[in-house]
């Protein structure tokens, strides 16, 4: 693209990989912004891209316990004023589908965190 002539070589191929295919009101919006802003706009975007990724990575391969305490924790952190105890209003097939475990292990574990924390 025509707007990216003003940067240095590298950043000049890095925005005409990330912008070949855009549409005319993508082209357009680039012809009225600041290159420079506009460069440093599309790294933080790919910076953050790359980081929920990353963290999305890291609970693939997290085991079944870890996954549920991360779910149960964000359930937790998401209820304001911060409760004293956590209580969910889900059946047990909703949270082992938001969990990405299977019931069977979904049970054990409640039962296991049962015994453990009661």
């Amino acid at each position: 693209m025509d707007i990216f002539n003003m940067l240095p070589s590298k950043k000049q191929e890095y925005m005409n990989v990330l912008f070949r295919n855009c549409t005319e009101e993508v082209k357009y919006y680039m012809s009225i912004v600041e290159v420079d802003a506009l460069y440093m706009r599309t790294q933080e975007n790919m910076k953050r891209l790359v980081t929920q990724t990353a963290e999305a990575r890291k609970y693939l391969f997290m085991d079944g316990k870890d996954r549920l305490m991360v779910h149960l924790v964000r359930k937790y952190e998401q209820r304001q004023p911060l409760p004293s105890i956590l209580e969910l209003k889900q059946t047990r097939t909703r949270i082992s589908e938001e969990v990405g475990i299977s019931m069977k292990t979904l049970i054990h574990l409640t039962n296991h965190l049962k015994f453990i924390y009661i």
